[in-house]
């Protein structure tokens, strides 16, 4: 997986930083940024969220992340950048409250 992805010609930069859960079982945890604010979407460092993959859609971005846990539950984030709106499996959030949305799913 690459470290470090652009997307929609530069507009966001995706950081993939891993990190060790236990074990020697490592995880892949992205960080979104838009590159004209330098707002930081997301940052799931040091968390348990695991990046499966991401795709450029002609709207925004899309991501497929895993929890870290036995289930290794999946969740799609589809970011749409000139709403401001982001789909969590279907639920609309805010762009802004993606952080705080997944904080929740965590016990």
């Amino acid at each position: 997986m690459e470290l470090e992805q652009y997307f929609h010609q530069g507009r966001f930069k995706l950081d993939v930083i891993p990190h060790e859960m236990k074990m020697s079982h490592w995880i892949y945890a992205p960080v979104l940024t838009d590159t004209l604010s330098n707002h930081c979407y997301f940052n799931l460092t040091n968390k348990i969220w695991d990046l499966s993959s991401v795709k450029e859609t002609e709207f925004g971005v899309t991501l497929l992340i895993e929890k870290y846990s036995e289930n290794q539950e999946q969740y799609e984030i589809q970011i749409f950048i000139d709403k401001n709106e982001a789909l969590i499996n279907d639920t609309a959030i805010s762009i802004f409250e993606i952080d705080a949305f997944l904080n929740k799913l965590v016990p």
